[in-house]
């Protein structure tokens, strides 16, 4: 289970965690943004279920995040990032964990190839590797 900002008002946000000093990670012979992606699912065709977890028990979890971020790297933790559009407080989500079987990286444009192609990541150009398929959340004020 994941703690994340709110998602109520936004459509997809991203998850960072500094994992190497340029902020990307090797896959598969290539440097892919050290990030994950989440966001709805597409069109939803069943009504939502009941979430899994108790609210008891979300409380702890978030307890022990917000402790975490206390005592292990100050009140804002450096090499953790959360890029929301709005941040109203805390969900708790869970989901699918999706990748592409075989990642195809992004080619920015260079002297020898013209044109900017895509990789088939998620994200601006295809650039983050995995990505939540949010199946519920659940708002923590």
């Amino acid at each position: 289970m994941r703690f994340a900002p709110s998602m109520r008002t936004i459509f997809f946000a991203f998850m960072s965690e500094k994992c190497e000093a340029d902020d990307r990670i090797l896959i598969q012979g290539h440097r892919w943004l050290s990030m994950i992606a989440f966001g709805p699912t597409e069109k939803r065709t069943e009504p939502l279920k009941a979430f899994p977890v108790d609210e008891a028990i979300l409380r702890e979890k978030l307890s022990q995040v917000n402790s975490y971020h206390a005592t292990v790297q100050g009140s804002d933790p450096p090499d953790l990032s959360v890029n929301v559009i709005s941040l109203s407080g805390w969900d708790a989500v869970y989901g699918r964990l999706d990748s592409p079987a075989r990642l195809k990286p992004h080619v920015p444009p260079s002297g020898s190839h013209s044109r900017n192609t895509p990789g088939n990541g998620y994200g601006a150009n295809g650039t983050v590797p995995v990505r939540i398929f949010v199946i519920n959340s659940k708002p923590l004020p």
